[in-house]
């Protein structure tokens, strides 16, 4: 016998040889005996190392020669329902851990090759079957490690398991009660993939009172494990949070969910039979109350990035479903805070992107503004757009600029972002960053926040006029890169009308009409600014200076001196 060959010597000899074939040496030689697989997988006295080397054998002829495996298990459709019966018997009763993965793993690759030929209801209905004795739960791990791993594998598992499979799914929302951390890793892989393969609107078909209860279910995991459990069952659980906030129906039983409500639910299990009137009554309780947002902050806290991420896209699809309801508890649970928190020390591209969503979202609300929220961040959020001028997708600087812009323009006029010169100086620093970008969706994004920095209300004393001067002259320098067609050619063509939103001439167009409104709010703050004494003059510049730049008449000056040399003649050309 070959060391390549997968036969057991003491039975081989009354197997019909019709099941038995020569591997080709590219196939990795041998002979290969299919009844002695299953003879040796179900041999008590045969040692797991030897199971193993079959099930390898099995799993490298799914590989490399499925055709010829198809063949054998084509001659008799039984002897295929018994090797796919013995396969998932070895999942509950096996407990060699390498033996168990190579199970797993033979059974996923031959249900996947035959999905078109074997009934995939014939394996849900054996898995059910065999579910249905709870009195071992940990015993089935490894069935739930599979069950999650065919969904991933083969998608339209997910389908028939939502609409065919309801008691299956009860059953898998029954373990998860189960105490053992291992068994709940499992289990919210299932449902992590169960949603997350069947697509958004297959994902709606799942039953009312399983989703819910899967809800409250996930909330109670993160509540016991987010601080002290294992890596991958918060991960497993952020993923699945992040499935379930994109269903409508999922996000109000989320959010209206206090932690001890969660608790006392599941223990009594008793959430299919009072779905509608829990959530009456939750809708009652205290935004206070709500244990989402708690979980959420803990999940930004961590030190993964991953998991940060996942916190943040939930907070953005949850504020998408509804602003008017979710942005004051969010808002009224210090969410900002952690979110301006995580923009300080953050260089993530994905990160920035949605924490700048988050906050942008929550600026809707005058909440995130009266409770001083933006005068704690304003510094973290400079900070973190001074990073993001560095990144290569510019849509991120883009998004931090309009979420500057947002803040600036909202924020109460009693309430100043900028005590000091030397944060209005930050703040002007970045903006000449984002003005000179090469890019001019940045550039133009970066004129609107400037064009609401130069409010009155965001000067500090003494006004800093030398950094005004500056972002003038740098927004003005730009004029020359401008791709503005004359006004007759415009005339002529009526390109302005039929101009491609994504052109460079369109973007140069907008960047000047942008320019032209930042204008006149400098020169309605040089006017403010001169009806106020104490304001003329920074009274720190030295007297002995001869030529003062930090004076309102230096910033008076440049006006004049761009609006004539740059701004009117561009104007003209292009009107």
């Amino acid at each position: 016998m070959s060391s390549a060959d997968i036969i057991y010597e003491k039975v081989h000899f009354g197997h019909d040889p019709k099941w038995s074939i020569r591997l080709r040496p590219e196939e990795g030689g041998g002979l290969f005996c299919l009844a002695c697989v299953v003879e040796i997988i179900q041999a008590d006295e045969i040692a797991y190392v030897r199971k193993s080397f079959a099930l390898s054998g099995v799993s490298g002829m799914l590989k490399r020669s499925a055709g010829a495996l198809k063949e054998l298990l084509r001659q008799d459709h039984r002897v295929t329902l018994h090797f796919i019966i013995t396969l998932i018997g070895m999942l509950q009763t096996v407990e060699d851990l390498f033996t168990v993965e190579k199970v797993d793993q033979v059974l996923v690759q031959l249900l996947l090759e035959f999905q078109n030929e074997l009934p995939l209801h014939f394996v849900l209905d054996e898995i059910h079957k065999q579910l249905g004795d709870m009195f071992n739960v940990t015993r089935f791990r490894s069935m739930f490690i599979f069950l999650g791993n065919l969904l991933k594998t083969v998608p339209n598992v997910a389908h028939s398991l939502m609409t065919q499979y309801v008691p299956l799914l009860d059953h898998l929302c029954s373990a998860w009660l189960y105490p053992d951390e291992a068994l709940k890793t499992s289990l919210v892989f299932i449902w992590l993939q169960l949603l997350g393969t069947s697509g958004d609107a297959a994902a709606q078909s799942l039953p009312v009172v399983i989703r819910d209860r899967v809800c409250r279910l996930l909330l109670q995991t993160l509540q016991t494990f987010a601080s002290a459990g294992s890596g991958q069952l918060i991960k497993n659980c952020a993923g699945l949070l992040w499935q379930l906030v994109r269903l409508d129906g999922a996000v109000p039983v989320l959010m209206n969910s206090s932690g001890s409500q969660v608790i006392c639910d599941e223990n009594q299990d008793s959430l299919a039979n009072n779905s509608q009137i829990l959530v009456q009554n939750q809708e009652q309780q205290p935004a206070d109350h709500c244990l989402l947002p708690l979980l959420l902050k803990t999940l930004l806290l961590s030190g993964d990035e991953t998991l940060q991420v996942t916190s943040a896209k939930c907070i953005a699809a949850i504020l998408v479903h509804s602003p008017s309801q979710y942005c004051s508890v969010f808002i009224k649970a210090d969410l900002p805070v952690f979110l301006f928190d995580r923009l300080a020390c953050c260089s993530s591209e994905m990160l920035l992107r949605f924490i700048y969503f988050c906050l942008l979202l929550l600026t809707e609300d005058p909440l995130l503004f009266s409770q001083c929220h933006t005068v704690y961040g304003i510094e973290s959020l400079v900070r973190s757009l001074k990073e993001a001028s560095n990144l290569t997708n510019l849509d991120v600087p883009k998004q931090g600029f309009l979420l500057l812009t947002e803040i600036l323009e909202r924020q109460p006029p009693s309430v100043h972002l900028f005590p000091s010169g030397s944060a209005f100086g930050a703040v002007s620093e970045v903006l000449l960053a984002g003005v000179s970008s090469s890019c001019l969706s940045v550039a133009t994004q970066a004129i609107s926040a400037t064009t609401a920095l130069f409010g009155l209300n965001h000067q500090p004393s003494p006004v800093q006029y030398k950094e005004i001067i500056g972002l003038i002259e740098t927004i003005t320098s730009k004029f020359p890169e401008l791709l503005l067609p004359s006004s007759t050619h415009r005339r002529n063509t009526g390109s302005l009308r039929r101009s491609d939103p994504n052109s460079q001439t369109f973007r140069s167009q907008e960047y000047l009409l942008k320019v032209l409104v930042c204008f006149q709010a400098a020169c309605r703050l040089a006017e403010e600014c001169a009806s106020e004494p104490f304001l003329m003059k920074n009274p720190f510049t030295s007297p002995y200076k001869h030529k003062c730049t930090d004076s309102l008449e230096s910033l008076c000056q440049c006006l004049l001196r761009c609006c004539d040399s740059v701004w009117i003649p561009t104007v003209l050309r292009f009107c």
